[in-house]
């Protein structure tokens, strides 16, 4: 089957003062029409910046996608130009944003934001967009919503806010979905209802979806597959079943000993240490000096990806 997204050897490079940093390093994923792949790891590791690289919305200066491609329809969108970009964005691909008092205008109403969504892309007039703008508020569980599709982005709560960027992005029925974290700032039944919604674009339009989350009770619930990054790399890739059942790279054992779970007793297992900063990362593998199984190898080379059923880089795995 042919993936509605390729990302091969992805680099996105910031230049700084103290050099160049590497915050998306020599990625590789695929994307299946109907599937949703999870991107999961500590704040810092480079999920939110894979899909801005995806987009073509890394800051710049001082970001900059420095080797790699992005296939969607054929066409490596690292090669678009601004205005081939803004057809794709929101009409083919959306972004739910993760901060949604950053993400929305707050000089504009919320309704006028969604509309404009729609007038562009399906050429909708204004009273077709308002209609179809309160319709999608309502889908996600905003009350009120043609009160609400009046109102500015300041009158409205914290998840209200969220719901409303989860509603642009629907907006156009994108065939792609990137989601950063698009349940945390909702309380648990509105989370619910957005993973209800997700789920039933990807089995009634084939909607693709990729969901950057700390959360790996909604990994297990609605994605196919997960791919753990750690410092801008992918150190595991897998089926979810696979890398939540078995999991083989040292960090994402130690994502998983640091949950709580009903089944287990004992004390919670944190990792010790905090993700290396970008700018200085050690020698070496980028989690050695943080991983309970560390071997002399691992502070002279880093590890390629081997193929253990699911892919992992790490040099336990070396024949």
């Amino acid at each position: 089957m042919q993936p509605v997204l390729e990302i091969n050897n992805l680099t996105t490079t910031f230049f700084l003062r103290q050099g160049p940093v590497r915050a998306v390093d020599n990625v590789s994923l695929r994307l299946y029409q109907g599937k949703s792949l999870a991107l999961v790891g500590e704040s810092g590791c480079g999920k939110t910046m894979l899909a801005l690289s995806i987009l073509g919305l890394v800051p710049s200066p001082p970001g900059k996608i420095t080797s790699g491609e992005v296939l969607f329809d054929g066409r490596d969108l690292t090669r678009l130009s601004e205005k081939e970009l803004r057809a794709v964005r929101g009409n083919d691909i959306s972004m739910i944003f993760q901060e949604p008092m950053s993400a929305l205008n707050p000089v504009f109403r919320v309704g006028a934001q969604i509309s404009e969504t729609l007038i562009y892309h399906k050429k909708l007039s204004k009273n077709q967009a308002r209609e179809k703008g309160v319709e999608l508020l309502k889908l996600v569980g905003i009350p009120a919503p043609e009160k609400r599709y009046n109102d500015f982005p300041h009158q409205l709560s914290g998840g209200m806010r969220q719901r409303v960027i989860i509603a642009m992005a629907l907006a156009c029925s994108p065939r792609i979905i990137l989601a950063d974290e698009p349940t945390t700032a909702l309380d648990v039944t509105i989370q619910a209802q957005i993973l209800e919604i997700i789920r039933d674009l990807q089995d009634r339009s084939r909607t693709s979806t990729v969901l950057i989350t700390h959360d790996l009770g909604v990994v297990a619930q609605v994605c196919h597959e997960m791919a753990v990054m750690y410092s801008g790399r992918v150190v595991e890739h897998g089926s979810v079943e696979d890398v939540l059942a078995g999991p083989r790279h040292p960090y994402t054992r130690g994502l998983l000993s640091s949950l709580p779970r009903l089944d287990r007793e004992q004390d919670l297992e944190p990792i010790p240490g905090t993700v290396p900063e970008i700018s200085n990362l050690p020698r070496g593998c980028p989690f050695h000096p943080r991983c309970p199984q560390k071997m002399p190898v691992c502070a002279e080379k880093e590890p390629p990806v081997f193929n253990t059923g699911s892919k992992v880089r790490c040099w336990l795995y070396h024949e």
